[in-house]
């Protein structure tokens, strides 16, 4: 699961994307010197900028996943990690998830296109999309064929197949997803995918472990830096105490002391780590 797809230049690949051809009926590519006309934005051009969260909008931590419908690490992560992530963080609450596309090839716009077509379907199209890679995105299928299997896709996620074309035939809309795309990952620096902004932090693909620990001391910090952690003012209470008596006095630790102090701190893991690393300053 770990590593990049691939590497890529937002700015010059936005541009390329913005005359591509697409499926049957779409817009076609554009020839000549001139600049192709721009439509007058749609309904849903205007909402193609707009994030689409999943979970409580009140969670402590946002995870920011960009990620390409055609970039198997992404698949991977989908399909491997991101239901464990899904169940222990975003649907209890902890967690506020969004998917930010990036489109570094055609068949890859399409997919974006098909799957915020309608916003309420998004995760679910663009979970279907991720899953199936391997069924759909075959390296000798034509961009026909290709497009057949996303349409596919789409009408088993509930979608009607005129509303599928109507979306891959609005300009505006195409045009706007590019422009959101472009915007994003230039202002996060995105070159590969997929990226995780956590927490306001850039990281690259990685294992679940790895992104485990570091979910949980962001929520650590967060809970701590902001006293919104249920544990907090029992948790300041304790290390005072604790303190007062092991350090301030160098009176030896005993086990009712610990035991007091770990039942107060126990869920406040941040606070934990601050007073052990005063202990150690103080030791020295």
């Amino acid at each position: 699961m770990k590593g990049p797809c691939m590497h890529f230049r937002a700015p010059l690949l936005a541009l390329a994307l913005a005359a591509t051809a697409l499926p049957a009926g779409g817009w076609a590519q554009t020839t000549g010197t001139e600049a192709p006309a721009t439509a007058a934005p749609s309904e849903r051009a205007q909402r193609a900028a707009q994030d689409i969260v999943l979970g409580s909008e009140d969670a402590p931590l946002t995870i920011v996943e960009y990620a390409s419908f055609t970039c198997s690490h992404c698949g991977a992560f989908h399909r491997d990690v991101f239901p464990t992530l899904k169940a222990e963080y975003i649907d209890t609450g902890k967690v506020r998830f969004i998917q930010r596309d990036v489109y570094f090839d055609a068949v890859g716009l399409w997919a974006g296109i098909l799957a915020r077509c309608e916003p309420e379907k998004f995760y679910a199209v663009g979970g279907m999309v991720m899953d199936e890679q391997a069924d759909w995105l075959k390296p000798d299928s034509s961009g026909e064929a290709l497009a057949d299997s996303l349409r596919k896709i789409g009408l088993r996620a509930g979608m009607d197949a005129d509303a599928i074309q109507a979306c891959w035939d609005d300009r505006s809309f195409v045009e706007a997803l590019v422009g959101a795309y472009q915007t994003n990952a230039e202002a996060d620096k995105i070159d590969a995918t997929p990226s995780f902004i956590i927490g306001g932090e850039k990281v690259p693909n990685q294992s679940w472990d790895s992104m485990k620990t570091l979910i949980d001391a962001k929520l650590a910090e967060t809970a701590f830096l902001g006293g919104q952690h249920p544990a907090f003012g029992d948790c300041i209470f304790g290390t005072l105490l604790y303190r007062y008596f092991t350090l301030d006095f160098d009176r030896a630790e005993t086990p009712h002391l610990r035991a007091y102090y770990d039942r107060l701190c126990a869920r406040s893991a941040y606070a934990r780590h601050a007073m052990v690393s005063y202990e150690s300053m103080r030791a020295k």
